[in-house]
């Protein structure tokens, strides 16, 4: 069975909220799901790499919503420095990743996450082809980005 790329978001989607009580809200809200790239870029990128396809997991959102989640994600209500806001955001796109992972291994069960990566501004291109997840949490706006691709074999 081929995956798509709307079963990887909507799994994405479920993973956030599955995660949303350590940002102390009970829930969050689909605005939307689209193949339309966000505007906003900066955030965390995870890889999770299975024996069918490669995906890249997005955890983005503008420099306010980012304080916002990683200051009610670490407890802490002072404002944060960049390091800060950076493990947070590694850590948020760890932690759904790994929901993600684990609501699909029924369909791979060869999938292993990467290492987050924190990035500020990516340039994805007109030519990406991915899903994105406009969502609401803790009354902060974010996107779940997924980029599928296929999986490298020898």
């Amino acid at each position: 069975m081929v995956i798509t790329g709307q079963m990887w978001i909507e799994a994405a989607v479920d993973a956030l909220r599955d995660s949303s009580s350590m940002f102390e809200a009970e829930g969050l809200d689909v605005l939307s799901i689209s193949e339309q790239l966000p505007e906003q870029t900066s955030g965390a990128f995870i890889s999770i790499a299975g024996g069918q396809q490669s995906v890249q997991l997005g955890v983005l959102c503008g420099p306010a919503e980012r304080q916002a989640l990683a200051q009610k994600f670490l407890g802490d209500d002072t404002l944060l420095g960049q390091d800060d806001l950076a493990d947070a955001m590694r850590e948020i796109a760890n932690i759904v990743a790994g929901g993600l992972k684990s609501a699909m291994l029924e369909y791979d069960p060869c999938l292993a996450l990467g290492l987050p990566l924190y990035t500020e501004g990516a340039q994805l291109g007109s030519a990406t082809r991915a899903h994105c997840a406009r969502v609401i949490l803790s009354d902060q706006a974010l996107c779940l980005v997924v980029i599928v691709g296929t999986a490298n074999t020898p």
